[in-house]
């Protein structure tokens, strides 16, 4: 499926569902980045124990860098 945002094409694969607020949004990083920053914010948690969230609920979340953060409770509204 594809969508026109600002007049470019872009693919569903560039697009996300917010966890938190249900909004779709284009992705900002590559799954590289992606990962990254989980390790760097969440340590080693598996991908599969995460959720996507937008950049408004992140910082509504403000998760710690290399701190003690709780996964679960931090993304339900």
């Amino acid at each position: 499926m594809k969508a026109k945002k600002n007049g470019v094409v872009v693919r569903a694969s560039d697009e996300y569902e917010c966890a938190r607020c249900g909004g779709t949004f284009e992705k900002a990083l590559s799954e590289e980045e992606a990962r990254a920053e989980l390790k760097e914010f969440f340590g080693d948690v598996s991908v599969g124990e995460c959720v996507l969230v937008c950049d408004d609920c992140w910082q509504k979340i403000r998760p710690v860098k290399g701190g003690e953060n709780e996964r679960e409770d931090r993304v339900s509204n």
